[in-house]
């Protein structure tokens, strides 16, 4: 689904960075091919994941994507990335 090559094995999908100055940033690279979600929550243990507002099916560009989250209101907060076809 992460528009990857099954048969070489550096075609991965993969986070390069995460940064966290004024909000949260996540880098990864992208396909062309895919759009792109980030999602939030404070608990792995329960609740559900929310989707970061502004942050929903965003285009891939074929390199390097950052998708980013407002300061947390709480010290811990866990991120996720989806992947969907457009």
């Amino acid at each position: 689904l992460a528009d990857t090559n099954p048969t070489n094995a550096l075609s991965c999908f993969r986070i390069l960075s995460i940064t966290n100055s004024l909000g949260v940033a996540v880098s990864f690279l992208s396909s062309a091919n895919r759009t792109y979600s980030l999602y939030s929550r404070t608990d792995l243990a329960a609740g559900a994941w929310s989707i970061v507002p502004g942050q929903t099916n965003i285009p891939g560009t074929g390199g390097t994507l950052t998708l980013t989250s407002p300061p947390p209101a709480v010290s811990e907060q866990f991120f996720r990335i989806a992947v969907q076809t457009p």
